[in-house]
């Protein structure tokens, strides 16, 4: 099944119940439509940390504008901005339980789910390495190499 990528981004944000700053977001919708086939409309390309969508980008911004999703700061003791934290609105929530759920078929919801439970709760580093080894074409403008342990390291 298609979904519109709003929707896309929306639903993948119910299902994990916060989005641990952008680059988490680009590799679970990454890992959406490539594990699940799921076909949302991102048009990837490889960059320096695994792949990437402008349309991600964008998509998550008009969420934020639009009430839908909730975007919050994640400073340093300085007050340096250091990340972002996104979660769903009740405006969010709402929308997606009542219009996008519903038009879901089971085997897609069901899919969704299973990547999220997979997914969404590995730390960055965690997800970042998994994508690197598994999806290596991926990834350019970057060195990296896998540590004894299996855990990716920048150089």
């Amino acid at each position: 099944m298609n979904l519109r990528r709003k929707d896309f981004v929306l639903t993948l944000m119910f299902l994990a119940g916060r989005i641990d700053g952008r680059t988490q977001l680009q590799k679970l919708a990454f890992l959406g439509q490539e594990e699940g086939k799921l076909e949302a409309g991102y048009d990837f390309r490889s960059w320096k940390f695994g792949p990437f969508s402008d349309e991600i980008w964008k998509d998550l911004d008009v969420t934020v504008k639009q009430g839908q999703v909730t975007e919050i700061a994640q400073n340093s003791k300085d007050g340096e901005v250091l990340g972002y934290l996104y979660m769903l609105s009740k405006q969010g929530r709402d929308y997606v339980t009542s219009e996008i759920l519903p038009k879901l078929d089971q085997q897609t919801l069901s899919l969704l789910k299973t990547l999220m439970t997979r997914y969404a709760h590995m730390s960055l580093d965690e997800l970042l390495t998994y994508v690197y080894k598994e999806y290596p074409d991926w990834t350019d403008n970057i060195s990296i190499y896998f540590n004894h342990e299996g855990e990716f390291e920048k150089f």
